[in-house]
């Protein structure tokens, strides 16, 4: 599965009693129509249009709308950060809510949460998901997949001399990967944006803005 980080502080919608009672999360951004029924090229003309953006603005933003409507997927988990509080969900679909869609409301682009387990801050010593939830973005993502039970073992406290051992870097260290393996990489990534399944050309796409972006 893949892992997500979000953080309500930097939502344009995000009222986190409502997430936790009604079983769900958002992202804001009203006005610009149903996602479900876009394609990434749509979206982005109408967040263009809706908003007045443009340039890096315009890439950022609609990189966290793709990572929202297209990226996750059911059964993805998620980290919602609030204040001193760190909530863990299991995500569901996308969905919209039309009578939401409004400037004083604004939570109708949604997506179901089972919520699993509410755990301090302070608590996770991970480093992987020290690096998670210290990004400045409103929406942030594991770069590589994790199993639950390795999560959970993050979750429960696993220092770092634990995931040391275990072969997960410190924070600020990066594994060393040749150029030829990162372009051959990056040729897969180009290859599955002309693929027939929509999710993986989805999902290749916002591999491919978040390694531009880095």
């Amino acid at each position: 599965m893949q892992l997500f980080a979000l953080k309500t502080n930097l939502l344009k919608a995000g009222r986190m009693s409502a997430f936790l009672e009604d079983h769900y999360i958002c992202i804001g951004w009203p006005g610009i129509g149903d996602l479900e029924r876009m394609e990434p090229d749509e979206a982005m003309a109408s967040l263009a249009k809706v908003y007045r953006l443009e340039g890096q603005e315009l890439a950022d933003r609609m990189q966290e709308l793709s990572m929202f409507a297209y990226g996750m997927a059911d059964g993805d988990y998620v980290l919602v950060k609030d204040e001193e509080e760190i909530h863990v969900g299991d995500l569901g679909d996308y969905y919209y809510v039309e009578n939401a869609d409004t400037p004083d409301d604004g939570t109708c682009h949604r997506r179901g949460v089972t919520w699993l387990k509410t755990v301090r801050s302070e608590d996770l010593t991970a480093h992987e998901l020290q690096r998670l939830l210290h990004e400045e973005r409103a929406i942030a993502w594991l770069d590589r997949p994790v199993d639950k039970a390795t999560l959970e073992r993050w979750l429960s406290g696993a220092g770092a001399a634990e995931e040391t051992g275990s072969g997960v870097l410190p924070v600020g260290e990066a594994p060393v990967v040749d150029a030829a393996t990162i372009q051959a990489a990056l040729d897969i990534l180009k290859a599955a944006l002309y693929s027939e399944d929509a999710e993986r050309r989805e999902r290749a796409a916002i591999a491919i803005l978040t390694y531009a972006k880095s």
